[in-house]
Formats: C-alpha cells, structure tokens, sequence
C-alpha cells in the first residue's frame, strides 16, 4: 500500500527532532587529545599543549581511566619540553608515573 492509496494528501508528521549530543568526561577528553595530536604533528606546540590541558581538564576520572590520563600527561610533559618549559614537562612526567 501507497500514500496516495490510503487517501492521504500530505504527509504530516512532527518536525524532526534535533540531535543533541552528550559527552562523556573520557569522550570529550578524547577528542581534545586527538586535536592535540594534529596540533603536535604540525609542531604548534603552544596549540597542542593548550589542547591536551583542555583534555585533562574534563575531570576524567584517573583511576578509572588511568593509561589514558597518563598518556595525556606524558604527551603534554613532551610538548612542554619542545616549549623549553622543564619544570612543567617534569610535573607532568612525575605525574603519569
């Protein structure tokens, strides 16, 4: 059976619903982790830090996630020691320990 052979005129539905999205604390810190990487491969590493400490600011839980939230302070440890700042990049390594 067809539209048209039920007798019908138009199609007259609710307009669609948007999408709306919610994002996990490790989702989001994800996707700030892949946007620092792009950011370290093209060597920003002013952009790449700001990226990876936007990551570790989601407030991951580090017991949970623990290799992630290391993998997020060794990569941000490595490019604050591109940026020349030592004692941050050894907070940081000190920390994913």
């Amino acid at each position: 059976l067809s539209v048209p052979t039920l007798g019908w005129q138009v199609f007259t539905a609710p307009e669609p619903v948007p999408v709306v999205r919610y994002y996990t604390e490790a989702a989001a810190a994800r996707s700030f982790k892949e946007r620092g990487n792009c950011a370290f491969q093209r060597r920003d590493w002013k952009d790449a830090e700001s990226w990876y400490s936007q990551a570790l600011a989601c407030k991951m839980d580090p017991v949970e996630y623990a290799e992630p939230f290391a993998m997020l302070l060794s990569n941000r440890s490595e490019t604050r020691m591109k940026l020349e700042d030592f004692r941050g990049a050894a907070d940081d390594a000190d920390a994913a320990l």
